[in-house]
Order: structure tokens, then C-alpha cells, then sequence
């Protein structure tokens, strides 16, 4: 949100399907936040299809493509951006990056599993692709 009020970026892509159980998609609750937050509505683009990273930008890059883009700002947790980036590379979209500036991972002990899940995933991913 502060990237596009401050001209960094014009659109929004938010992606995310409905994880188990929930009445609303990830990326509409981010996109109703967005709207909370002054976004206008003419900014917001917005995928319900994804449920992991690889398909987020798939969907992201669909976007994309529909309305002409050639590069978007990618923005993630800071311990999830490198696998993010990798992934967005390996299907040939050009990002930049933008860490978020604070972490919803606040306790050590909360920290240090994401990062290890983000580790097993990124090695995962290099090897199998997936």
C-alpha cells in the first residue's frame, strides 16, 4: 500500500485462493483491506485461483499478460522473497523486489520454523522444480 501511494507502483496484484475452511480468499481479504486503506478499486487486480507461490505467479503473470505489463514489484515477507524471486525468474517474469517491513513471524521460536520451512522449500524447489 505505501509503495503505491507513494508512485512506486500503480496496480496491485493480490493473489491467493481460500485456504481450508475460509469463507474468503486470501487475496480478497487483501484486496477489501486495500480498499479500507484508500485504495481505489481501479487500482486492484485480483486472483482467487492460487494456493501456494509457484501459483500465485502464475497468476500473477496471467494478469500481467492480459493487461500488457512487462515487470511488477514483488512484494513478500523477507524471509520468503529469494524462493519468490527464484520462481518468478524461472517463469520468465521480470521483478523487482520489495521486503515487507515487518514480519507477522514476531516469536523466535515462530521465526525460526518459517525459516526453516522456507529453506527446505527453496532447496525443494531447486531440485524438483516444484
Amino acid at each position: 500500500i505505501e509503495l503505491y501511494k507513494s508512485g512506486k507502483s500503480k496496480f496491485i496484484i493480490l493473489t491467493g485462493g481460500y485456504g481450508k475452511g475460509a469463507k474468503h480468499a486470501e487475496s480478497e481479504v487483501g484486496s477489501d483491506y486495500c480498499l479500507r486503506m484508500g485504495i481505489p478499486e481501479t487500482a486492484l487486480r485480483v486472483e482467487k485461483e492460487s494456493s501456494n507461490t509457484i501459483d500465485n505467479l502464475r497468476e500473477a503473470k496471467k494478469i500481467m499478460s492480459s493487461e500488457q505489463w512487462n515487470s511488477a514489484l514483488l512484494v513478500s515477507d523477507p524471509w520468503h522473497l529469494k524462493r519468490a524471486r527464484r520462481m518468478a525468474n524461472d517463469l520468465d517474469l521480470t521483478v523487482y523486489v520489495s521486503a515487507t517491513t515487518s514480519s507477522k513471524f514476531k516469536s523466535l521460536k515462530a521465526k525460526s520454523k518459517f525459516l526453516l520451512g522456507e529453506f527446505l522449500l527453496y532447496h525443494s524447489y531447486l531440485f524438483t522444480g516444484k
